[in-house]
């Protein structure tokens, strides 16, 4: 749909691009990539804030759903290793059984032994080098391995991909969900010119520290969250935030999960129940399931807000009660309605005012909180926080250049980290000039209380972590030889970072975009010397334009993505699903065996192409549907424990089938001894027959 008219209208695209981010639509074009320009909605893709109309251009097959659809259906799928091994074995062991054959009838006629007795004594030697027991064999390995690989949560679709696992020399991996938790977390917290590390909640430590005084284990050598609530600022901080932000916790189920409960219990499919079973049983479940949420931790609780609230509140949840400390501030709240400007694209903040009452209640004075896009905050500001009073009141200072340059520093630094940095500050309103009954108004043009001049309280930066051990499982995969290419629709600085924690660049120095900036080098120099690349779609798509013209056996077609991928680490950003399809099909070029991981619609074209395709247990019917085999717990890890079983059964099945050939030497051994030494047949065909 092209967007013509649009208020405040946002869209989550995820179904496509894989990306969970709420994306603002607005009439203007904003960019040539279809996928990228804000004057586009998509089918198969929802609205999650406001409105907006368009007029629809496209239909049918020729959607971005529809041509996704398209590509996972001509997409051809790759012959399984296994299947080509065990193809080339039944040749060699069919010739081989031929050859003897002929041979023996021909010594037979020599010896003149009788057409027939000849004819059945070839047979008998074709028949005694087949190795029935090849099939059951193979089956029974793959079957077994299967089994094993179920325990370490990989779900085998396909059984000769087991085998297909092992000899992969290349997995593209998607990001969220598989490299990272796909959870908004946050991060750091700059305070008074102090960065604090906030990556471990207070009630990720305290588990941890129940586990290691459970064990026995030494708690001093754990290492302590570098914040404390007895540090005021902090304490200030986490108030700020609390009252900064209007999501929450949800514990009510949807519908979808009291019918899944009720199935389960019932030892049905959800569709099946009828209308009785949901409602007799529907009290007891929503009690069980809102139990259940309750004793969930925070950061595994559901949420009703955007992405980054909700990691805000996740966050703070474990150091204060949140919605005790939001009572204590309330939200002001007039005849108009509540005292508020809802966070929006043009202005990149979002404001309210709350109330600060004495211990009695009484009326003290406003709150003006203001959180938002770090610049636009910084520029509303005037002062900042320093410290605490012995009173408890801020302490600020004005702005000034040292302030300035710490300002850039940390924000540069937060940003280069990936991570998705928002700025708090705060006004206290003079209790005279703005009394309780005082009549904000949020919808004037220019509202009549103060919106500059604010002081400024800190910074707080979200990532999307990654998962507990994929640096070391990726590390696993290149010492066994596996290259690890990350394919995320994110964009590059973001890819970069994610990239650089989870271990897939091990020395962002260089990175080809660090050299070239670094070293003011040419390209063609940069791309000799960097051993990382971060390579952004529509990069390899012009590429891609460019040598449609060329003939399928042209050598030089597709040799840019050749080059690319002979370097040791690389990185795809803002990535399509027909430039997923062109990686893949680049990396076979290339001669791996390639495995690629996703979750999305998006991902389902190159999950079909791959010599093995793998699948998140959580992701959409169309992904899973394309894939060989299914990761339970979307962790990458579990890929490294199925390659590592896919690796035995190499060896196993070799040893298998040699022990199953060892079968065919007694059973050919009468038949060269009657011809060479004329001795007596103990095995007759049919005795062969039985016996196989």
């Amino acid at each position: 749909i092209r967007i013509i008219h649009s208020n405040e209208m946002k869209v989550d695209n995820s179904s496509l691009t894989g990306e969970s981010e709420e994306l603002l639509r607005v009439p203007q074009a904003t960019h040539d990539n279809v996928l990228e320009t804000a004057n586009m909605a998509f089918f198969g893709t929802k609205c999650t804030f406001g409105n907006g109309s368009g007029i629809v251009v496209l239909t049918g097959n020729r959607t971005i759903i529809g041509q996704i659809a398209h590509l996972a259906q001509t997409a051809q799928s790759e012959e399984t290793t296994m299947s080509r091994e065990i193809k080339r074995f039944i040749k060699i062991i069919s010739i081989v059984a031929i050859v003897l054959g002929v041979i023996f009838f021909i010594f037979g006629l020599i010896y003149d032994y009788g057409l027939i007795t000849d004819i059945v004594f070839c047979i008998g030697i074709i028949v005694a080098n087949v190795p029935e027991g090849l099939l059951a064999t193979v089956t029974v390995s793959l079957a077994l391995t299967a089994k094993k690989m179920a325990e370490k949560n990989v779900l085998v679709k396909n059984m000769e991909s087991v085998e297909t696992l092992g000899s992969t020399s290349c997995i593209c991996s998607d990001k969220t969900g598989t490299l990272t938790q796909n959870i908004m977390t946050v991060s750091h917290m700059w305070i008074e010119g102090k960065s604090y590390d906030c990556s471990l909640s207070m009630q990720e430590y305290e588990e941890m520290k129940k586990k290691v005084e459970k064990e026995g284990g030494d708690v001093t050598a754990l290492q302590e969250p570098d914040y404390s609530m007895e540090i005021p600022c902090f304490k200030d901080m986490i108030n700020y935030v609390c009252t900064s932000t209007k999501a929450f916790f949800d514990e009510n189920p949807t519908d979808e999960d009291v019918k899944n409960k009720i199935a389960k219990k019932l030892g049905k499919k959800a569709k099946d129940l009828n209308a009785n079973e949901i409602e007799n049983n529907r009290a007891k479940v929503t009690a069980e399931l809102i139990e259940e949420e309750s004793k969930k931790p925070f950061q595994k609780k559901k949420t009703v807000g955007d992405a980054s609230e909700s990691g805000l509140i996740k966050f703070v949840s474990s150091l204060v009660n949140l919605e005790e400390v939001r009572k204590q501030f309330p939200l002001n709240q007039t005849a108009a309605g509540l005292t508020e400007i809802p966070f929006n694209s043009v202005n990149k903040y979002n404001l309210m005012v709350r109330k600060v009452c004495d211990a009695q209640g009484n009326f003290v004075r406003f709150n003006l909180m203001m959180k938002g896009a770090p610049e636009r905050i910084w520029r509303r500001c005037s002062h900042v926080r320093i410290g605490t009073g012995p009173n408890g009141e801020i302490e600020t200072q004005e702005k000034n250049e040292f302030w300035e340059n710490q300002f850039e520093e940390i924000n540069k630094t937060y940003g280069e980290e990936g991570e998705r940095v928002l700025a708090f500050s705060l006004i206290q309103l003079d209790p005279q000039q703005f009394p309780e009954d005082f009549p904000f108004d949020t919808q004037a043009e220019e509202p009549n209380f103060p919106m500059w001049d604010l002081t400024f309280c800190g910074l707080v930066s979200l990532n999307d972590p990654p998962r507990e051990g994929v640096d070391n499982s990726v590390e696993i995969c290149r010492e066994a030889g596996i290259k690890v290419i990350m394919v995320t629709g994110d964009q590059p600085v973001t890819a970069r970072a994610i990239a650089c924690k989870c271990n897939i660049i091990t020395d962002p120095d260089m990175e080809y975009h660090a050299i070239l900036e670094r070293e003011k080098c040419s390209k063609e120099e940069a791309l000799s010397k960097c051993k990382a690349i971060v390579i952004h779609g529509d990069k390899l798509a012009r590429k891609n334009n460019k040598e449609q013209m060329k003939n399928d056996d042209d050598p030089d077609k597709g040799a840019y993505l050749k080059r690319w991928l002979k370097i040791p680490e690389v990185v795809f950003a803002r990535t399509t699903p027909s430039q997923k399809l062109l990686i893949v099909n680049g990396c076979q070029q290339t001669g791996h065996i390639v495995a690629v991981t996703g979750d999305g619609v998006n991902d389902s074209p190159a999950i079909k192409k791959a010599n093995i395709g793998i699948a998140m247990g959580s992701g959409a019917d169309v992904a899973r549907d394309a894939a060989d085999m299914l990761l339970l717990d979307d962790n990458f890890t579990s890929i490294v424990n199925g390659v590592e079983e896919g690796r035995l059964i190499f060896d196993n099945l070799k040893k298998s089938i040699a022990y199953t050939l060892s079968s065919n030497i007694p059973e050919i051994a009468p038949f060269l001894f009657f011809i060479t030494f004329q001795l007596p047949l103990p095995l007759s065909t049919v005795l062969i027959l039985c016996i196989d």
